[in-house]
C-alpha cells in the first residue's frame, strides 16, 4: 500500500524528467537539466524522495511486492529511459563518442549511482558539514561535470558557461518550482535558523 500510493505520487517527478527533457539545448546541457529536475524534486519534495529511496532498497533486496513498483511503468524505469534516450542523441549528434568497450548504459548507471549516492548521504545522519562540504548541491554538479568531461562529452565544461546553461534552464523550465523553493528555504531560515539549508544554487 505504501509503495503503491508512494509511486503513485512520484507522477510529479516523471513531469519534471519529461520537462528537463524537452530543453532547448545541446545535449549536455539537457542532461544538465535532468540533474536539475532531480535535485528540485528532492528538495521539495523531500518525504517522497525519501521513501523512494526506501523502495529502492526494499526492491533490490527482493522485498517489494507492490505490482506497480516493477515493469516497464515503475518510475525508476522510466527516468532511466529518459537519460538513455540523451545519451543515445549525444552519440548519433557526435557530442559524444564512446572508447574502447563502454557502452550508453554504463554512463546512465553511473549518473544514477551519483545521484542515488549523493543524495542518500544528504538525507542521512552523516552531514555534509562533517564531511567538510559547504553546500553538498554544488559538489554534486562538479561531480558530474567532471565525468562528463571524462567521458568526453562535448562541449567541455571548461569551453561552455554550464552555469549560464543553468540559470537559463531553471527561468525557463522550473521557474515556478524555483519561486516555491526560495519561499520555502526562505520560511525555513525564518523559523528555523538552525535548519537552514546548506547551498542555494
Amino acid at each position: 500500500m505504501l509503495a503503491s500510493k508512494t509511486i503513485q505520487n512520484l507522477d510529479k517527478r516523471d513531469d519534471f524528467f519529461r520537462r528537463a527533457a524537452a530543453f532547448d539545448g545541446r545535449t549536455r546541457e539537457r542532461m544538465i537539466a535532468l540533474a536539475e529536475a532531480d535535485e528540485l524534486f528532492f528538495r521539495l519534495y523531500p518525504y517522497h524522495y525519501r521513501s523512494m529511496q526506501i523502495i529502492r532498497v526494499a526492491s533490490m533486496l527482493g522485498k517489494t511486492t507492490c505490482d506497480q513498483a516493477e515493469g516497464p511503468g515503475r518510475p525508476d524505469n522510466r527516468s532511466m529511459r529518459v537519460l538513455s534516450g540523451i545519451i543515445q542523441e549525444a552519440i548519433r549528434d557526435g557530442d559524444l563518442t564512446l572508447q574502447g568497450p563502454r557502452r550508453p548504459e554504463e554512463i546512465a548507471f553511473t549518473l544514477w549511482a551519483i545521484s542515488f549516492g549523493a543524495r542518500a548521504i544528504m538525507d542521512s545522519s552523516l552531514t555534509t558539514g562533517q564531511l567538510g562540504i559547504e553546500d553538498p548541491y554544488e559538489a554534486t554538479r562538479v561531480g558530474i561535470h567532471a565525468l562528463l568531461d571524462a567521458f568526453g562529452w562535448q562541449p567541455y565544461s571548461h569551453e561552455w558557461d554550464y552555469g549560464a546553461s543553468r540559470r537559463r534552464i531553471r527561468e525557463t523550465v522550473f521557474a515556478e518550482e524555483m519561486a516555491e523553493l526560495a519561499a520555502r528555504e526562505k520560511t525555513i531560515a525564518f523559523n528555523h535558523p538552525d535548519l537552514a539549508p546548506h547551498g542555494t544554487g
